[in-house]
């Protein structure tokens, strides 16, 4: 891959083109950004595989490529002298060595942040007195909490488990309230393998394994929880229980659509315990559920409508860009930050960065630097579904909706041969719904092709019907959402409550009939049980389908083949799920 510069572009004042070692230092830090994505998902999905390297050799093997790569870049155009042959070489030991560096520097980050994992199966019933960070807590209706932590200090007969995540549960009756992420746990009790206890079902045995869980601790007695002083952790709190209070708000237990309020909370806020069983089945069946998790709409609304006021106020760009990056960062916090939340966040970042800096601002590329710094900020990041099905959506949109939409509108565009001026009203509003029609249809293909493995691989179904119903609702959910942080602002505006309530009152109504029409799609016989033989199956059969997307967008054979384009890829995802899924 050429890796030219535009002298012109970089040169300031005089026009004086850049110096020898200016140019080297365009040409390595001006790498494309997936030539450091790819390698740290492969580096990743390696040490998460069970192969590994110790820290020192992985990181002095990333600082030999970095340098290497380095001195590359510098000698790309030197000019006649006596390394000038090494100079005809360096752009394919750049193309080598930038990667490699970026693989063993992403290597060596894993082996520092991901837990280790031990085989606890040969070891017996041990009790041990344990301090434990809590990281995870579970939602635990029965007698017992439970969730994950990490092991800070144990004693000498399990000292094996320092440092590593283990499943912890204790009866309720040892503590007056649950523990919160963050605190610190001490108890004494028994540490036994959870991986291979059939007592658990398989699919908690397979999550615990997906979380690098090597061990359980259950106590007996001797229950001391301590808060941990951590700015992280109690913003969290504050956070958690704004959220709570804005909740009780919102939804009041004696109004007739109570129902609809709980749903309406649960999209605004992410929080889907408010959704009945009812409702959870519905918009599951109906392959809606998605609106309930935040993401680029949530973020989208928040940050699009908040900027856009400030520019008709003529707030300058620097200020009114900051003011909107706080706002939506604020309620990503407020709803609990979830990967697809995060991932909006960074790239309304990005994109707002590269206009300050004045760059070209590129969604795709503000997508793949989003990917990149949430991975080395969270290296665990990776096998998670949430970030595996946000991002893969998101980029199906860049890669496959949006081109198949401009294909669909340019094959079916009505009345192309009468002049634009000759139309008649109704047959303008024909055309523009039809353009619409198009491209919301292009975007539900593209999204649930996109997600249909990771979604069959995480909760064992396939709902074709998705496309149809996300044609709907997807465009309801904006209104929706929209209406709803409209009344949730005007709730706290003085002498704007009226406004609110019947705001929010209009909302609840329309929640009722949009519940309507996913409880109708749902009830079609349109969902299909799916099972894989394990689940890295489906992240595997997702990563080809965005391969085979990306083939399409950047391989000019099959770009411009547009029946190749666009068929290959459902036709591949409908034979490897009847393969391996069916």
């Amino acid at each position: 891959m050429e890796n030219r510069l535009n002298e012109e572009s970089f040169s300031r004042g005089a026009g004086t083109p850049p110096s020898a070692e200016k140019r080297a230092f365009l040409r390595f830090f001006r790498a494309p950004l997936l030539w450091i994505l790819l390698p740290q998902i492969v580096a990743y999905t390696l040490c998460e595989c069970g192969f590994s390297l110790p820290e020192n050799a992985v990181f002095v093997a990333a600082c030999i490529a970095f340098a290497l790569a380095l001195f590359a870049a510098f000698f790309a155009d030197v000019p006649e002298t006596p390394v000038s042959r090494f100079g005809k070489f360096s752009r394919e030991i750049w193309a080598i060595a930038f990667p490699l560096a970026a693989f063993f520097l992403a290597g060596a980050w894993w082996s520092v942040n991901a837990p280790c994992c031990v085989d606890w199966s040969s070891y017996s019933e041990t009790e041990v007195v344990a301090e434990l960070e809590i990281e995870t807590p579970f939602r635990s209706p029965g007698k017992f909490w439970s969730g994950l932590a990490r092991v800070r200090a144990i004693s000498e007969d399990c000292s094996a488990l320092a440092g590593t995540r283990i499943f912890y549960r204790f009866n309720k009756t040892e503590t007056a309230a649950a523990p919160q992420e963050g605190t610190l746990l001490r108890m004494r009790g028994l540490t036994r393998d959870v991986l291979n206890d059939a007592w658990y079902a398989a699919e908690f045995r397979e999550f615990l394994r997906f979380r690098r869980v090597s061990a359980g601790i259950f106590s007996g007695d001797r229950i001391e929880i301590s808060e941990r002083a951590a700015w992280k952790t109690a913003l969290s709190r504050q956070f958690k229980a704004m959220k709570f209070a804005l909740i009780e708000k919102l939804v009041d237990p004696r109004s007739p659509r109570e129902r609809e309020q709980r749903a309406l909370a649960a999209m605004a806020l992410g929080e889907r315990s408010l959704l009945s069983r009812e409702q959870n089945s519905d918009f599951t069946l109906s392959g809606t559920m998605h609106i309930f998790a935040v993401s680029g709409l949530h973020v989208s609304l928040v940050a699009g409508l908040l900027f856009f006021v400030l520019s008709r106020f003529r707030v300058p760009f620097g200020i009114a860009a900051g003011t909107t990056i706080f706002a939506a960062w604020f309620y990503v916090q407020l709803t609990g930050a979830a990967p697809s939340a995060m991932r909006a966040w960074m790239m309304f970042v990005f994109l707002f960065a590269a206009r300050l800096f004045n760059r070209s601002a590129n969604p795709l590329t503000a997508l793949v630097a989003a990917a990149s710094v949430a991975l080395w900020c969270n290296p665990s990041l990776l096998c998670s579904p949430g970030f595996q099905l946000s991002y893969a959506v998101v980029a199906s949109i860049f890669l496959y909706g949006i081109p198949l939409g401009d294909f669909l509108r340019s094959r079916l565009r009505p009345f192309r041969y009468i002049p634009a001026k000759s139309l008649t009203f109704a047959q303008r509003c024909f055309a523009a719904g039809t353009e619409k029609f198009c491209s919301a249809f292009a975007i539900s293909c593209g999204t649930f092709i996109a997600g249909a493995a990771f979604i069959a691989a995480n909760f064992g179904i396939f709902t074709p019907l998705a496309i149809l119903a996300n044609l709907f609702l997807v465009p309801a959910a904006g209104l929706l959402l929209g209406l709803a942080l409209a009344a949730a602002v005007l709730f706290y505006v003085p002498a704007c409550g009226c406004v609110a309530a019947w705001l929010w009152e209009i909302d609840a109504h329309l929640m009722f009939a949009a519940e309507v029409l996913t409880g109708t799609i749902a009830g079609l016989s349109g969902d299909f049980a799916t099972a894989f033989p394990h689940p890295r199956l489906g992240t595997l059969g997702g990563a080809l389908v965005l391969a085979a997307f990306a083939v399409g967008a950047f391989a000019p054979f099959v770009r411009e083949r547009a029946v190749l384009r666009f068929a290959f890829p459902p036709l591949f995802l409908l034979a490897y799920l009847l393969a391996f899924a069916f």
